[in-house]
């Protein structure tokens, strides 16, 4: 142990080593010998109005006769009083067994929590039950900083590690516990506050450093493993295919690759061809495209972990996804994409276009369906400016030139219809050069887009003349 943890615990043994507590319940001249915790001057007690002497936070149930019993600790100069009460079913309170200290520990904390008293300070702590007719050692903590953090449950006969922290590099927001039996010769039996306090039980409680180090880095490895397996998700039915891996790191590092496709109202052949447009989203490159998604997230798995720097990256994200949007009688529309993050590199970079498919042939809408004459850009131009909810192009969140005057193209991304809309969405640094502007769209009635639509688009749409 650290020479810093050895004057600590030397402190504490100090604290209480003249401690002494009667076996029999005090009478009431007992406890006009007694300190009030509230003004530290030598009171007459009076029986009737002990309660007034307890504070709620040190409340519990120690004995298990269902009524509150209360600890406090009276300080009066260099000596000092542990009183332990027990309750009443009128709501007062008699004294149990008192602890009478010359030299007091200025750090020392009581509290009753549940039916355990726990005395703690500088990282130690020591947790006594009631049995009978004292108060037993059930457990003891060593949580100092500076020392390797661990606790003894004598009742399960556990030694448990605690962890937390920076793990060999690796921050968690998470305490991890890992345990070990403890050896038979180091488990105390009928161990009293008393006997705690006045007999030298250091043999029970203290470790060899070398040992609890050498274990402590076998449970970081372990643990260091597991996280970077991460938590994995699967979903496959009729409604979503979704694979998720998620590695998290303290409060704010995370590390994600998702990868979905809304199943939705789809047929079967759809289906199966936006699995096939899935794999090809997935693949390094165009000269290897997977058969089966599974194979895919798997490969893109493996290159998702090469990307990212554990020790320094602290925010990583991937998404690709096939959602769907909208439909219209046999067409179903779908936001088709890809999104990366990479905190690291300061930047997120995103790929989307919007598709609208009939679902039974599998044939998509494109700009060879619908005509981009000047009756159509007005109504572009007019949906634009909704979009901004302004009432002029030069009040339009655009590049310059377009407020200019610059004729606005008509975008790349081909138009799709929701409901009863034609849609025509740019890409986000299309038409724009902010982040803030967003995907600017134009949403257009497909009664006023009758005039503009070709043969094929009519055909495509279902609409007769």
């Amino acid at each position: 142990m650290c020479n810093l943890k050895y004057i600590f615990l030397f402190l504490f043994c100090l604290f209480l080593s003249n401690c002494s507590g009667g076996s029999d319940k005090a009478s009431q001249s007992d406890e006009k010998n007694g300190t009030d915790i509230t003004n530290c001057e030598p009171p007459t007690y009076d029986t009737e109005n002990t309660d007034l002497l307890h504070t709620d936070y040190t409340q519990g149930d120690l004995n298990g006769d269902n009524y509150k019993d209360s600890v406090t600790l009276e300080l009066r100069g260099p000596s000092g009083r542990i009183s332990v009460y027990f309750g009443t079913k009128e709501g007062k309170y008699n004294l149990f067994k008192k602890y009478d200290c010359e030299e007091y520990w200025n750090e020392l904390g009581l509290r009753i929590t549940g039916d355990t008293l726990r005395c703690s300070g500088y990282g130690i702590a020591y947790n006594f039950k009631y049995k009978g007719d004292d108060f037993y050692l059930q457990g003891y903590e060593n949580i100092d900083m500076c020392c390797p953090k661990y606790k003894l449950d004598f009742n399960t006969k556990k030694l448990i590690f605690v962890l937390e922290g920076v793990l060999d590099g690796m921050e968690y927001d998470t305490t991890y516990y890992r345990s070990i039996d403890i050896p038979q010769d180091k488990i105390p039996t009928s161990y009293t506050i008393t006997d705690c306090f006045k007999k030298d039980f250091s043999k029970y409680i203290l470790y060899d450093e070398n040992f609890l180090n050498s274990k402590i880095k076998e449970y970081v490895e372990e643990i260091n493993e597991e996280n970077r397996e991460g938590k994995s998700t699967v979903i496959d039915n009729d409604t979503l295919l979704l694979f998720h891996e998620e590695i998290k790191r303290g409060e704010y590092d995370s590390y994600t690759l998702n990868v979905s496709i809304d199943r939705k109202g789809l047929t079967n052949k759809l289906r199966q061809f936006l699995e096939a447009e899935m794999c090809r989203m997935l693949a390094e490159d165009d000269k290897h495209i997977y058969d089966n998604i599974a194979d895919a997230y798997k490969a893109r798995k493996t290159e998702w972990r090469k990307e990212f720097d554990f020790e320094n990256d602290p925010y990583y994200q991937d998404d690709y996804f096939i959602s769907r949007i909208g439909s219209h009688n046999n067409l179903i529309t779908f936001r088709i994409g890809t999104f990366h993050y990479d905190q690291l590199a300061g930047r997120g970079t995103e790929k989307e276009r919007y598709i609208t498919y009939d679902k039974n042939t599998l044939e998509d809408f494109t700009w060879d369906m619908v005509k981009k004459e000047d009756g159509l850009h007005k109504l572009m131009v007019e949906g634009l400016m909704k979009y901004y909810h302004v009432n002029s192009i030069e009040d339009m969140w655009l590049n310059d030139d377009y407020k200019q005057g610059k004729y606005i193209p008509f975008p790349k991304n081909p138009p799709f219809v929701i409901n009863d809309t034609l849609i025509l969405q740019f890409h986000r640094w299309e038409i724009t050069e902010a982040w803030g502007a967003g995907w600017p769209s134009a949403k257009i009635p497909l009664n006023k887009v009758l005039p503009y639509l070709t043969d094929e688009g009519k055909r495509f749409l279902n609409i007769k003349e």
